[in-house]
């Protein structure tokens, strides 16, 4: 169960506006290199919707999720595509039947959750042979400070997703200039296939 205060916390940086609210993100499409038109997408941690819109407007059939309220109010103004849905869920507890989507794309979130519930959940609600995609912050370095936040770094990453075979896998470093807080992130990504 999520703790209320992330909910707090993420409901209040969406109330304010965040710097990745601007377009869609870069990963989003080279997750799209791996769809079909006839999938059904989830978008864990959809925030305000940025990049299920990318989607929905390039027809896909998507479902995104959020714990922010805040964020899914936001998203649901900006989507007019009767095939994008939004809800407010947690990525430990989604609500879909078993193997209801195609594909499942999570971006930035991952990090601050128990990662072998939420690879079981994935795996869950995921078909057969489905491709995932995710997106993780090893770090978090602000600039002003030099101060570093550490999350699971690649190995726990890999073993809490064992269950699935690696297609691809890869580190990179960005820097977030325009953030309220300046910071760089060393980032990992993994895209999967059930």
């Amino acid at each position: 169960m999520v703790d209320q205060r992330m909910i707090d916390k993420w409901d209040e940086a969406y109330r304010v506006g965040t710097h990745w609210e601007k377009g869609h993100s870069k990963n989003i499409e080279e997750f799209s290199q791996y769809l079909k038109k006839e999938d059904i997408i989830l978008d864990l941690g959809c925030g305000s919707g940025r990049d299920c819109v990318f989607l929905g407007e390039k027809g896909f059939q998507v479902w995104g999720v959020d714990i922010s309220k805040e964020a899914i109010r936001k998203a649901k103004e900006k989507i007019t595509e009767k095939n994008v849905h939004f809800l407010v869920n947690d990525a430990e507890n989604l609500g879909f039947k078993d193997g209801f989507f195609d594909t499942i794309y999570s971006g930035w979130l991952l990090q601050f959750l128990p990662l072998k519930k939420v690879s079981a959940e994935i795996y869950r609600v995921l078909k057969k042979n489905g491709i995932v995609f995710l997106a993780f912050l090893l770090d978090r370095k602000i600039i002003s400070t030099g101060r570093i936040t550490k999350y699971y770094n690649k190995e726990e990453i890999t073993s809490a997703f064992s269950d699935f075979r690696i297609i691809r896998k890869y580190e990179f470093f960005s820097e977030n200039l325009e953030a309220r807080i300046p910071h760089t992130h060393n980032s990992f990504v993994m895209i999967l296939r059930k």
